[in-house]
């Protein structure tokens, strides 16, 4: 495919979401992007334009080496886009995707890596809210790239509904209510405990279950091997933020010490 699309030209989709889709673009100049842009059946649904948005203008403001910040935003007749830099490494959901969890050695910087990313966010106000395999990303060098701010909200406050990817969540995002930094560390060491054992610890075949699964269900017990790591990670994955003892860069650390 080769369509015009504004100031870019839209070479191949290399993603699609519920609300969005990602194509491989390419500016005047020739460099190349990673155009996103609300799908087409949601075009002038009011409340779905809202969100669109309010992730441009998060994105905008994820300006750092390992973020994929938007370098660009608008619309083109009406249809609402935004332009970040393309993520030439993949995702991490495709490696994961290979079968089982990650090798032992690349969990310590994976860890410190998502630590700094997050710390980037949480220094600009935001809680990022959609800390899954799908999000997590890697420049030509293997570096990561934290992207998708669609779910991001303002630290301190709550969503109007639970947005993001259900099994990733924390008890606080599914139930509504308001979340700060700890709601991230949490998501993180769900993203942690599947990149050692594979396990996706929440998910269940349905929404209500993936739900109820993280309110109240415990994480099963990782195979042999991993016991030091799989301490750091229950320590972060208590169901109430306040008992979540570790701040952000204290955890990181001592799940890379642990490995």
């Amino acid at each position: 495919m080769s369509d015009e699309f504004g100031r870019y030209r839209l070479e191949a989709k290399i993603g699609e979401g519920g609300l969005a889709e990602v194509y491989r673009a390419r500016g005047g100049d020739g460099s190349v992007y990673a155009l996103k842009r609300l799908s087409r059946a949601h075009l002038g649904t009011s409340g779905l334009t809202e969100v669109f948005a309010n992730e441009a203008r998060v994105a905008s403001e994820m300006q750092h080496a390992s973020l994929l910040g938007a370098i660009d935003s608008g619309h083109v007749e009406g249809w609402p886009f935004l332009v970040m830099p393309l993520a030439a490494g993949g995702s991490l959901d495709l490696r994961l995707g290979l079968g089982g969890g990650l090798a032992r050695a690349l969990l310590p910087a994976l860890a410190m890596e998502l630590g700094r990313a997050l710390s980037a966010v949480h220094s600009r106000g935001y809680v990022h809210g959609d800390l899954s395999p799908g999000n997590v990303l890697f420049d030509e060098q293997g570096h990561v790239l934290l992207g998708d701010f669609s779910a991001s909200t303002t630290i301190g406050t709550s969503q109007r509904q639970p947005q993001g990817t259900f099994a990733y969540m924390s008890p606080e995002q599914v139930r509504g209510e308001q979340m700060d930094e700890r709601a991230d560390i949490f998501s993180l060491a769900v993203l942690l405990w599947e990149c050692v054992s594979g396990q996706k610890i929440f998910w269940r075949e349905a929404q209500h279950l993936c739900f109820m699964a993280v309110v109240e269900a415990e994480p099963p017990a990782m195979p042999p091997g991993f016991d030091a790591m799989e301490t750091v990670l229950r320590g972060v994955l208590s169901k109430a933020p306040e008992t979540r003892t570790l701040a952000l860069e204290e955890f990181c650390q001592a799940f890379a010490n642990a490995v």
